[in-house]
C-alpha cells in the first residue's frame, strides 16, 4: 500500500496535470516515486509527463520501472514501444 506522503504527492501531480502543467505535474510525480519507490500510478504517469514534455530518455526510463513493478502492464508497454518507434 502506498504512503499517506506519495497518494497526497500523487493526487498533487494528476492535479497538475489535469491543468496542462506538465513540468509541475512531472516533479509531483517524481515526488511521489521517491516517497514510494512501488508506487505504480506515480512511476507511470511521470513517464506520460516526461514524454509530454519530449524528454523521450528519462520517459523511457520510467517505463521501463512502470514495467518492472508490473510486468504485464501493457499501457506502459504500448506508449514505450511507440515512443522508441517514434524516435527511429
Amino acid at each position: 500500500m502506498a504512503s499517506a506522503e506519495a497518494e497526497r504527492l500523487f493526487a498533487g501531480g494528476v492535479a497538475h496535470h489535469k491543468a496542462g502543467r506538465l513540468a509541475e505535474a512531472g516533479e509531483a510525480y517524481a515526488a511521489a516515486c521517491r516517497a514510494d519507490a512501488a508506487h505504480l500510478g506515480a512511476r507511470f504517469n511521470l513517464a506520460v509527463a516526461l514524454q509530454a514534455l519530449g524528454r523521450a530518455l528519462e520517459a523511457e526510463s520510467a517505463y521501463k520501472q512502470a514495467l518492472a513493478l508490473k510486468p504485464d502492464l501493457v499501457q506502459a508497454c504500448l506508449l514505450y514501444t511507440s515512443d522508441a518507434a517514434d524516435e527511429e
